[in-house]
């Protein structure tokens, strides 16, 4: 049985590795996109002024600063465009008492209970976000929600080639 796999697009390897980690630290855009059901939510940011490595994501109204979770050594220069990668499993509803820098308020659109998990379409702004929230306290079509995510579980990618930063 074999322990790697190898991911191609129009007869190029893209990435060739554990599944795991192809899933995980996934090399590009279209990697990030082809492995993971539901697929992975890819939202535009811009590098910030506040300081080197600091995202503004633009649509979800939040900042993350990503100085420890970029591959890349370089320090991305304000106002670069990139792409932010969060996979479903990554997002939470979070607790009153947790007071968290990267909380999304949207709007349920549809909510896919599947027993032991749900997965739930939110709308913020001109984006839909899927999440994969536990079973228990679903929130309804129409609700108004806050989300947050797991920032180590992020993932980061040129704007311009795909290729993870």
């Amino acid at each position: 049985m074999g322990q790697r796999i190898v991911v191609m697009e129009k007869g190029e390897i893209l990435q060739v590795d554990e599944p795991l980690v192809v899933y995980n630290k996934p090399a590009s855009i279209f990697v990030a996109s082809f492995i993971g059901s539901p697929s992975i939510n890819l939202v535009e940011a811009v590098a910030s002024s506040k300081g080197p490595n600091q995202f503004d994501l633009v649509d979800l109204n939040c900042s993350v600063n990503a100085e420890d979770l970029l591959d890349t050594q370089t320090a991305i220069e304000s106002g670069t465009k990139v792409v932010v990668g969060i996979r479903p499993e990554a997002f939470f509803i979070p607790t009153p008492e947790q007071h968290l820098s990267q909380k999304i308020l949207g709007n349920v659109e549809v909510v896919e209970p599947l027993g032991n998990e749900t997965i739930v379409h939110i709308r913020v702004q001109d984006t839909v976000l899927v999440a994969r929230l536990p079973a228990h306290n679903l929130p309804a079509d129409g609700d108004r929600i806050e989300l947050s995510f797991d920032p180590e579980a992020l993932s980061f990618f040129d704007a311009l080639s795909g290729k993870r930063l």
